[in-house]
């Protein structure tokens, strides 16, 4: 399931005739969904997510998890954000984060993944948003987790 929460207004000033000044509101959008530890407990790789409501730069992505986990440089899974261009399927990394030793994650905390530059960051009105899960190795135990992805319409 999937909840879009309008969270702030963020002002942007633009200047109009005569040397005044307006300032146009641009709504930040929280796309949250859920990943069941059913889902990822599974030995293959995954997608799940979103589509998004309208154009936007995605400002953030945090995940929070449902119990304590600790990275290991053998077996560990990555999780990367992935919009979908919808032109036969090809995708673009957003955002990412590999659980390696030293990458660890409390419930008490959420996780911020490392966003992708050069423009991989705008979306589009209708565009998938996915959360992949990969494993290596033998892959890490990732709990249950919620995804928060955080887009300033444009």
């Amino acid at each position: 399931m999937t909840n879009i929460v309008d969270r702030m207004l963020e002002g942007q000033l633009h200047s109009v005739s005569g040397g005044e000044a307006a300032v146009e509101a641009r709504a930040t959008r929280e796309y949250i969904f859920s990943v069941p530890a059913t889902l990822i407990a599974g030995a293959q790789d995954f997608m799940v997510g979103c589509n998004v409501v309208e154009d936007g730069e995605v400002q953030s992505v945090e995940i929070g998890f449902s119990t304590d986990i600790t990275g290991d440089n053998t077996d560990y899974f990555t999780l990367l954000l992935k919009k979908n261009d919808g032109a036969g399927g090809a995708e673009t990394t957003v955002a990412s984060l590999a659980f390696l030793t030293g990458e660890d994650a409390t419930t008490e905390a959420l996780k911020a993944l490392t966003l992708a530059g050069s423009g991989a960051s705008s979306v589009t009105a209708g565009q998938a948003l996915g959360l992949e899960i990969t494993k290596t190795g033998s892959g890490l135990v990732s709990p249950a987790l919620n995804v928060i992805v955080k887009v300033l319409a444009t």
